[in-house]
């Protein structure tokens, strides 16, 4: 037997559902905003205020920096005082040899100091050495450094490679081992990552210790800042008032400028020349 199907009752109340946004001024962004027009009057004098107060500020900067002393002495290739003098062996030769561990090398720089005034600060200056690094960040072992005492192989594998080291045919695990242990500075040597020591003697300041960049790039930047203010006055002085006529035309007639266009496409297919 067929059967029949009885259609679905439809609800003639329910309303289809609607996509549309809601009518209010976030959705329908009429929020009140803040749409600032550049033009020569605002834009100029910006240019020629900053570089007006750049370039006293960085000429300030770059005079109290340069007040500064600052002595620094490299020693990364010193000379050891304890070896023979055939052989001038330096301190980073003397510690590189796996022979001398434990051993202390002792150098001798000798330097001639200008007087210095104030407060002296000596600092250790290191080069190519970054202790922000992932790979530094993570060498190590936290069971080690838990207290645990751990067997050469069971140490991490980011250690490396100050996991372990040979001496007399054994393997021995450094304690602690990883980068952050043995690179804290000590007078380790820096040769084995391209590095270099210095010793640096040094007064200080109100802004800190010596840096001129900061006064530099101030200067610079007013320095941009003024040129390029005084290229736009210039431009603005022999070419600005044009364009200004050209926008106040527009905005008296619109249409002017697409009958200027017709006229100049007229012309230009040599059909004929229509004057305004």
């Amino acid at each position: 037997m067929a059967s029949i199907s009885t259609p679905p009752v439809v609800d003639q109340d329910e309303k289809p559902k609607s996509r549309r946004p809601k009518d209010t001024k976030f959705k329908q962004q009429k929020l009140p905003a803040w749409q600032p027009i550049l033009t020569a009057n605002t834009v100029l004098p910006a240019f020629f205020a900053i570089g007006i107060a750049f370039i006293p500020l960085g000429a300030t900067l770059l005079y109290v920096s340069d007040n500064i002393k600052e002595n620094a002495y490299d020693y990364t290739h010193c000379i050891n005082i304890n070896a023979s003098e055939n052989t001038n062996e330096t301190c980073a030769e003397f510690l590189k040899n796996i022979s001398n561990a434990g051993e202390t090398c002792t150098c001798r720089v000798t330097v001639t100091l200008e007087e210095f005034s104030g407060t002296v600060y000596m600092y250790y200056g290191l080069t190519n050495f970054y202790q922000n690094h992932r790979r530094y960040v993570r060498s190590r072992d936290d069971n080690q450094l838990n207290g645990q005492v751990m067997d050469p192989s069971q140490l991490a594998d980011d250690c490396n490679p100050y996991k372990t080291t040979s001496l007399n045919g054994s393997t021995l695990g450094y304690a602690p081992c990883g980068a952050i242990a043995n690179s804290l500075f000590n007078d380790y040597p820096v040769i084995a990552f391209d590095g270099t020591k210095s010793i640096i003697l040094t007064t200080s300041s109100w802004m800190g210790g010596k840096n001129p960049f900061l006064g530099i790039a101030y200067l610079v930047v007013g320095s941009l800042c003024i040129i390029l203010g005084a290229a736009f006055l210039i431009v603005h002085l022999k070419w600005g008032k044009k364009v200004e006529w050209w926008i106040k035309k527009f905005d008296e007639d619109p249409l002017a400028f697409s009958n200027v266009e017709d006229e100049q496409q007229v012309e230009g297919d040599g059909y004929m020349n229509i004057s305004a």
